[in-house]
């Protein structure tokens, strides 16, 4: 066979969707003189390019390595190779390879700036934080302002506790692009770990109204409104709602391993005041829970969360069946009890009763559980047994006054 036919047959190859068997019948063109060899050797490194890409496509990374490596070398300067590359070695766990072709890529590509960052990050992990930096510091110089060069600057501040030069780097992320969100959520980050709430609920809020359906972001910015509130300001946030299509699955389940490990992931947003995004806001939350009990249907606070998420959306039955399941689970849960007796106590105060004295006795023995119970001992006309329990609750704190109030009013 010619090598004018092995071209020819090799690019009709390449065109049908066969690019291993394309490269390999155009490897003996390239030897051609002239405008045939030179063309061979194109279509040669574009077919170990295609095929490389259905390697990886199918996670045969070791066989899309080797097609990429040599389409970079036929092909000559591709930056969108050499970082598609790189990421394999990363996902390979090969960080100098991919480092050396992130730095092709930058060579390459000089104007692109999120290779730079790329690089920086990758660097950062292999331990080399100087290195990174000055990769970034370089491409600021070479580029001039970039949001993403801001960022990773920021972050790499933070991590240092340098939080002055972080927030001057993340506030000049935003003033290059105002609708980066991550800027905003990182700078809001930043300025509670500095203490400053008022800026740090501001940066999140912006965050959150750039990406009201991302979970974890409302998250952070419940935490920080909670600690802002326990320092004593006041805290009035303005939540949107979520309007985007709902979360793919493996976000669902990523969020969900995260509420297994957080436990004040709900506490935080259960803390937060009623808004027009609660059916929003509540209804992802919910879907999380639903997710984590799918693995995890025997852990008790799982249900426990669930039910304080479906009483908040005023899903009164559901609520009620999953406290019921969260002690079923675990009979001495002292707030899943309390939570139970709470819900029952309007249309079964016998059994609301019940419940509290259960909690009692597995360890709540908590001035608000006894007000509770004598609340119910009263509306079943137990008068000397109310008094008991509001004596107990002012036992243990002397100034509850709901337990004061109320035996003010016993006595009347």
């Amino acid at each position: 066979m010619s090598e004018t036919s092995e071209y020819s047959q090799g690019l009709q190859l390449l065109r049908s969707g066969r690019p291993v068997e394309a490269a390999r019948l155009l490897a003996s063109a390239t030897a051609s003189p002239g405008l045939t060899g030179q063309l061979a050797r194109f279509y040669r490194g574009r077919a170990l390019r295609e095929a490389g890409l259905a390697h990886a496509r199918a996670g045969q990374f070791d066989q899309a390595q080797a097609m990429l490596r040599q389409a970079i070398d036929t092909l000559g300067a591709d930056a969108s190779l050499a970082a598609y590359l790189a990421g394999l070695y990363t996902r390979t766990g090969q960080p100098a390879r991919a480092e050396a072709y992130l730095e092709a890529a930058c060579q390459y590509e000089p104007d692109e700036v999120r290779h730079a960052a790329a690089l920086a990050a990758l660097q950062l992990r292999n331990g080399t934080r100087e290195r990174a930096m000055m990769t970034l510091q370089q491409a600021l110089r070479r580029h001039g302002d970039s949001a993403i060069l801001h960022v990773q600057l920021g972050l790499m501040h933070a991590g240092d506790e340098r939080y002055a030069d972080a927030r001057h780097h993340l506030t000049r992320a935003i003033a290059c692009d105002c609708l980066h969100a991550q800027a905003h959520y990182h700078l809001g980050l930043v300025a509670a770990a500095e203490g400053d709430f008022p800026a740090a609920l501001r940066s999140l809020e912006r965050a959150h109204t750039l990406q009201p359906g991302e979970l974890l972001l409302t998250y952070q910015l419940a935490a920080v409104a909670r600690v802002a509130r326990g320092s004593g300001q006041s805290v009035e946030l303005r939540l949107q709602s979520a309007e985007p299509a709902p979360p793919a699955r493996t976000h669902l389940e990523h969020l969900a391993n995260f509420v297994c490990q957080e436990h004040d992931f709900v506490d935080a947003f259960l803390a937060l005041p009623p808004s027009p995004a609660d059916e929003e806001l509540f209804g992802l939350l919910a879907a999380v829970l639903e997710t984590a009990l799918e693995t995890h249907g025997r852990y008790a606070d799982l249900h426990y969360h669930r039910a304080r998420v479906a009483d908040r959306l005023g899903q009164a039955s559901l609520a009620l069946h999953h406290a019921r399941k969260a002690v079923s689970v675990n009979p001495d849960y002292v707030a899943g009890r309390i939570l139970l007796g709470r819900l029952l106590a309007e249309a079964e105060p016998v059994d609301a009763l019940a419940q509290y004295t259960r909690a009692l006795s597995a360890g709540g023995d908590y001035p608000d559980v006894h007000a509770a119970r004598a609340e119910l001992l009263q509306r079943l006309g137990r008068t000397d047994e109310a008094r008991s329990a509001l004596a107990r609750a002012l036992e243990l704190n002397a100034t509850y006054h709901p337990a004061r109030d109320a035996l003010r009013r016993l006595a009347a």
